[in-house]
């Protein structure tokens, strides 16, 4: 869970909406969910502000914050959604597209499994096969590796079933940070997760969250050309 702060241009980024407004909303970003804290975390957001969904945020609303969700973890299906719902609280969940199809074993997961510690910030700086290559050789493990169930990725079924609560945004196909990889690559991971997301759950995305945050203006660009 990302500390509660308050939104200004690089949200605006993440959402892939680029209306210029002045507004003034808060953010609650998760992963996955403590669900022995996660109830009562919720209790106390409705009860001081006001939890509107991340397509309103440019409304004009006082004390106001957005649940968004990265990545598509089982997680969030067994435990934040039925407590969203019980609270009829909006979210928006931005999902990597092949962690839904391939249940992949991330690298960051693995790393946290294996209990190893690194330089993130450097490892990072790197391109997605040299990151692989690195996690391999330190944990031994492959992203088609088996893994425990709290790493799991919900299912396209899955999904679906949460959509009455969450809206789906994208979140690339493979998750590479896109100002490590060529144009090339960063477009069609832009362009094509929405495409194939669009085609699973038969609805218009209309939200993209930079993989780490880290955008160009290239990058940008591109972003609003998808819509």
């Amino acid at each position: 869970m990302k500390i509660i702060k308050n939104i200004g241009s690089s949200i605006v980024y993440k959402s892939g909406l680029f209306k210029l407004v002045s507004f003034d909303t808060r953010i609650l970003a998760f992963h996955t969910v403590n669900p022995k804290y996660f109830e009562q975390q919720i209790s106390h957001l409705v009860k001081h502000y006001e939890v509107i969904p991340l397509t309103k945020i440019f409304s004009n609303h006082k004390n106001a914050i957005v649940l968004t969700f990265d990545d598509g973890y089982k997680n969030n299906l067994e435990y934040a959604y039925p407590v969203l719902k019980k609270y009829k609280i909006p979210a928006t969940i931005f999902i990597t597209h092949d962690f839904i199809d391939k249940n992949v074993f991330t690298w960051w997961d693995r790393l946290e499994y294996c209990g190893k510690h690194i330089n993130l910030k450097k490892l990072k700086g790197t391109e997605s096969e040299e990151i692989e290559k690195n996690v391999y050789e330190i944990t031994g493990i492959r992203a088609d590796g088996n893994k425990p169930s709290i790493y799991d990725f919900m299912n396209w079924n899955e999904i679906s079933k949460i959509m009455d609560v969450f809206e789906i945004g994208s979140h690339t196909l493979t998750h590479p940070i896109l100002t490590n990889v060529p144009l090339t690559k960063a477009r069609e991971e832009i362009i094509d997760s929405k495409s194939r997301i669009e085609a699973k759950i038969g609805k218009n995305v209309v939200s993209f969250a930079y993989p780490n945050g880290n955008y160009n203006g290239y990058i940008v660009e591109l972003v609003k050309k998808v819509g």
